[in-house]
Parts: structure tokens; C-alpha cells; sequence
């Protein structure tokens, strides 16, 4: 995923034509409403965490759904994260 897109759900954004669900195309100006999480607030900047495409929860790029608000890693997740991690050199 390129820096400063967001991953949404084909469903999420298809449009009704002639009572037919259509997806959106590439290069198709598309429209919808997120709703996310305030994740942090720096001077006068706000930094929203997107949750939601039109309702539909969204997905990270790696295909797995965002966590919603009051979620929490569980200890095993974030051990197995740490593994990954310390196994690519990626921290």
C-alpha cells in the first residue's frame, strides 16, 4: 500500500446502477465517509486513525481488519508481533 492511501472494500464503494452493484474502476473519483480514532494531537495538527469506509470496517495492507476502538492486542499477539520483528531485523 503507497503512503497516504487508505485500503477499502470494493463493496464499500460500489455504486447501484440499473439495480446492479458496480465497483469502482482505477482512476475513478470516488466519494465515502470514514469514520476513525483521534490518535494523537500534536500543536495544532490532529492524526486520525480511519476505522471505517462507509460502515465498513477497513482492512490494513496486509489484508487484516483494523483494530476497532476498545480493542486490545492480546499477549500472545503482541509476542508473536516482537518474534516477527526480532526475525526480520524490522524494529
Amino acid at each position: 500500500m503507497k503512503s497516504g492511501e487508505l485500503c477499502v472494500s470494493a463493496k464499500s464503494l460500489a455504486i447501484q446502477d440499473g439495480g446492479e452493484s458496480v465497483p469502482p474502476a482505477v482512476g475513478d473519483t470516488v466519494s465515502f465517509t470514514v469514520e476513525g480514532k483521534v490518535s494523537r494531537i500534536e500543536g495544532g495538527e490532529v492524526y486520525v486513525t480511519p476505522m471505517t469506509a462507509n460502515g465498513e470496517p477497513l482492512e490494513d495492507a496486509k489484508g487484516k481488519e483494523m483494530p476497532r476502538e476498545g480493542d486490545e492486542p492480546s499477549e500472545d499477539s503482541l509476542r508473536k508481533s516482537l518474534e516477527q520483528m526480532e526475525a526480520t531485523g524490522a524494529y
